[in-house]
C-alpha cells in the first residue's frame, strides 16, 4: 500500500510533506544543524559551546565515566541536547582536538586511525543500529585510547539502550538540562546593553511559566535570542509573550503535521498517515483516557486513507502503533498521566494522554484547517461520526468543542455542514453536541453576537429539535453571560406545551441558576407564573420543583439557603412555592420536593428555621393551604420510609 500514489493528497501535492522535523538540534546557536558532525569541529564553535552549555542530569557521572574508561555511550531522548553534551565532555578532556566520525564508519575508524590527545564523537543517526556496538571491540578500544590519552563518546537514542545490557560500564543516561538555566546562560552571554530590562522580564512569573513548559533545550535558546531582539526593539513584555506563544506553538504544530520522521525512525507513507491521525486525535482529545484516543485516531486514519488512496483498505487495528507507544509520545511532546477514575479503586487508575504544551492542540487544529484543504472533509466527517450515544461523554464533548473551534474560521460553512444538521436531528445527543459547539464558538472564538442571533431564531422556530438545541445552549456559559436574554428567549420553547421540551427548559433554568444567575432566574420564573398562558405557568412551577433538588457546595438546598437570605428572594420563593403547590399538574411533585427539604433538615437542624418561615409565609399568602400543609406534616412525620423529626417539630408549633 505504501507504493500507491495518492490521487487527492491530504494537504496538496506534497501530502503534508516538507522538511524533516524532529531531528537532533544542538542547544547552542553555533551548531544549529541536523547533519552529523564530521571532521574537526571548528575551535570557535567549541569556545562558544564552553560559554553557553548547561549540563543536565547525569553530566557529572558521564564525565567521570569518560575520564575513567576513555569510552562513553551517552543515551538520551531526541532533541535533549545529547550531542552538545558529548562535545562539551570531549572539549573538557581533550581540548580543541575534537573530531566527528561518520556514523557509517563506526568504531573501525577509531581503531585504525587513533591519534594521541584527541576526542572522538560517533553521533548515531537514523538507520544506524546501536546493536553494532560490540563489547569486545569496545574493551579493546578502551585500552587503546587509554594508552594514547584520547577519548570516544558514542551518542544513541534512549530506547536503543535497552539493546545494550552488557555495556553498563560505558553507558550513561543524558537528561534534559534545566530550561531556566539554559535561558539565563544565553542571556548572560549576549549583549549587556539591556541587561536590567531582561532581568525584569525574567522575574515575571508569566515568562517563568512558559519556560516551565519547555521540553526541548533549543526552545530556551530560541527564546533567549528572541528576548534579546525584542529588548533591542523596545517591545513590551506583554507583546513579547503574545508573539512568542503564538509563533512558537504554530511552528511546532507545522512541524508535527509535516514530519516524515520520529525519533530515530523514518516513517513510511502509511506510517505518516497514521502519525497525522494520532497527532490530530490527541489535539482534539488532549488530556483524556488513552485508549479512546487510540480508537479515535484509528477511525480518523480510515477517513484520511479513503481521501488519499483510491483503493484504501485499513491494514488492521494495530497499524497505528506498529512502533512503540513511548516513542510516539516522546516525538510529539506527549506524556501519560495516571488519574483516578470516579468510583474506581486505586488499582483501577486510568492512563490519560496529553500534550505538554497546552496551547498546541488549538494550534494544530488551526494549522490543519487553514493550511491543508484536503483535510477538511475527512476531519469534519470524523468529528460528526463521534457524536453517537455509544461514545463516552468526554469524547462527544471534545468532538463538539472542536467543531466550535473550527467554526471560528468559517462559521457559515461549519453551521451548514455540521451544527445545523445536529440541531435538526432527532437524537438528543446531537442537540447537545450542537449546543456545546455553539458555546465554544461564542465564548472562545468571539462569535457571541452571531450565536445569539441564531439561538433567538431557533427559539421562535416551529421546529422542536431546533428549539431544544437553543434551550440547551442557553444552559451553557452563553446564557450565564447574558441570563436576561436567555430567560426571555426561553419563554417561547416553554410555551410549546411539550412535556419533553418543558423538562429541557427546566434543566437549562437550573444551569443558569447554578451558574450564578439566582436572582435573574427567580424574577423570570415569577414573570412566567404571572403569564396568562397555562403552559408558561406549568413550566415555571416545574422549574421550581427541579431547582428544589439542587444542593450547593456545602450540601444545603440552594433555594432554601436563598430563602434564608435577602427579603426579595424570600418573597419570590414564597409566591413560586404557593403557585406550584396549587397547580394541579405539578403539585404532587412540588409536595414531594418539599418533603425532601424536611429530610435534609433532619440531617442539618439549621434548616428548620427557614423551613418553618417558608411554611408560615405560604400560609400567610394563601390561607387555603393551611389544612393541606398540616395534613402533609403529619404524613411526613410518619412516612413509611423516611419519617421526619423536623416535620413533627414544625407540626407541633404549627398546630399551637
Amino acid at each position: 500500500m505504501d507504493s500507491w500514489a495518492p490521487t487527492y493528497s491530504f494537504g496538496g501535492p506534497t501530502s503534508l510533506g516538507g522538511p524533516s522535523a524532529g531531528r537532533d538540534v544542538n542547544i547552542y546557536p553555533g551548531l544549529l544543524r541536523a547533519a552529523p558532525v564530521v571532521g574537526l569541529v571548528p575551535p570557535d564553535e567549541l569556545d562558544e559551546l564552553r560559554e553557553v552549555h548547561v549540563p543536565g542530569p547525569g553530566y557529572d557521572k558521564a564525565c567521570g565515566t569518560l575520564r575513567d574508561r576513555h569510552v562513553l555511550i551517552l543515551c538520551g531522548d531526541e532533541l535533549s541536547g545529547r550531542r552538545a553534551t558529548a562535545l562539551r565532555l570531549l572539549t573538557h578532556l581533550a581540548g580543541k582536538a575534537v573530531y566527528g566520525l561518520r556514523p557509517t564508519d563506526g568504531l573501525d575508524t577509531v581503531c585504525r586511525d587513533h591519534r594521541p590527545d584527541r576526542g572522538y564523537l560517533l553521533d548515531s543517526r537514523p538507520g544506524v543500529s546501536a546493536a553494532t556496538l560490540d563489547q569486545v571491540q569496545l574493551s579493546a578500544l578502551e585500552d587503546t585510547l587509554r594508552q594514547v590519552g584520547s577519548f570516544l563518546v558514542v551518542t544513541i537514542p534512549a530506547h536503543a539502550a535497552r539493546d545494550l545490557p552488557d555495556l553498563d560500564r560505558y553507558l550513561v543516561e543524558h537528561g534534559h538540562p534545566n530550561p531556566h538555566k539554559v535561558l539565563d546562560r544565553h542571556l548572560r552571554c549576549g549583549s549587556s546593553t539591556h541587561a536590567n530590562l531582561l532581568k525584569g522580564w525574567l522575574a515575571d512569573p508569566r515568562l517563568g511559566e512558559r519556560v516551565d513548559r519547555m521540553v526541548r533545550p533549543q526552545d530556551a535558546v530560541a527564546l533567549a535570542l528572541q528576548l534579546m531582539k525584542e529588548a533591542e526593539a523596545g517591545t513590551s513584555l506583554d507583546d513579547v509573550l503574545k508573539g512568542l506563544g503564538s509563533s512558537a506553538t504554530r511552528s511546532e504544530a507545522q512541524a508535527l503535521l509535516s514530519t516524515t520522521t520520529y525519533g530515530e525512525h523514518d516513517l513510511t507513507r502509511l506510517q505518516q498517515l497514521y502519525w497525522r491521525a494520532f497527532v490530530v486525535a490527541l489535539a482534539v482529545f488532549n488530556d483524556t483516557p488513552y485508549l479512546p484516543v487510540v480508537a479515535a485516531a484509528q477511525d480518523l486514519a480510515e477517513h484520511l486513507g479513503r481521501t488519499e488512496y483510491p483503493r484504501w483498505g485499513p491494514p488492521g487495528k494495530a497499524a497505528i502503533f506498529s512502533l512503540k507507544r513511548d516513542d510516539w509520545l516522546t516525538a510529539l511532546g506527549g506524556e501519560l498521566v495516571s488519574r483516578d477514575r470516579e468510583g474506581a479503586s486505586d488499582e483501577q487508575r486510568v492512563e490519560h494522554v496529553r500534550m505538554r504544551n497546552r496551547d498546541l492542540p488549538a494550534a494544530l487544529l488551526d494549522e490543519l484547517w487553514t493550511a491543508y484543504d484536503g483535510a477538511r472533509t475527512p476531519l469534519l466527517n470524523w468529528l460528526k461520526g463521534l457524536i453517537q450515544p455509544t461514545q463516552p461523554p468526554e469524547i462527544q464533548v471534545r468532538a463538539a468543542q472542536s467543531v466550535g473551534w473550527l467554526a471560528v474560521h468559517d462559521f457559515d460553512s461549519i453551521c451548514r455542514r455540521i451544527i445545523r444538521q445536529w440541531a435538526g436531528s432527532r437524537l438528543p445527543s446531537q442537540h447537545m453536541a450542537a449546543a456545546w459547539a455553539l458555546e465554544f464558538a461564542a465564548t472562545s472564538g468571539g462569535l457571541a453576537p452571531r450565536v445569539r442571533v441564531l439561538l433567538a431564531e431557533w427559539c421562535r422556530s416551529a421546529n422542536l429539535a431546533h428549539q431544544a438545541t437553543a434551550v440547551l445552549a442557553y444552559g451553557t456559559t452563553i446564557g450565564v453571560r447574558d441570563p436576561a436574554e436567555a430567560l426571555r428567549n426561553l419563554r417561547s420553547p416553554a410555551r410549546s406545551g411539550n412535556a419533553t421540551m418543558t423538562a429541557v427548559v427546566s434543566r437549562s433554568v437550573i444551569d443558569l441558576f447554578t451558574g450564578g444567575a439566582e436572582h435573574e432566574v427567580l424574577n423570570a420564573l415569577q414573570e412566567w407564573d404571572a403569564d396568562n398562558d397555562d403552559r408558561i405557568r406549568v413550566a415555571a412551577a416545574g422549574a421550581l420543583v427541579e431547582l428544589a433538588y439542587e444542593a450547593d457546595e456545602t450540601g444545603t438546598p440552594a433555594l432554601l439557603k436563598l430563602f434564608a437570605g435577602a427579603d426579595p428572594a424570600a418573597k419570590s420563593l414564597t409566591e413560586l412555592w404557593r403557585a406550584a403547590l396549587q397547580n394541579q399538574l405539578v403539585r404532587a411533585d412540588a409536595w414531594e420536593a418539599l418533603r425532601k427539604w424536611f429530610v435534609w433538615a433532619d440531617k442539618d437542624p439549621t434548616l428548620q428555621v427557614p423551613l418553618a418561615h417558608l411554611l408560615t409565609a405560604i400560609e400567610r399568602v394563601d390561607p387555603t393551604l393551611r389544612t393541606r400543609v398540616a395534613w402533609y406534616l403529619r404524613f411526613w412525620q410518619h412516612h413509611p420510609k423516611e419519617p421526619s423529626a423536623t416535620a413533627e417539630k414544625i407540626r407541633s408549633a404549627w398546630e399551637e
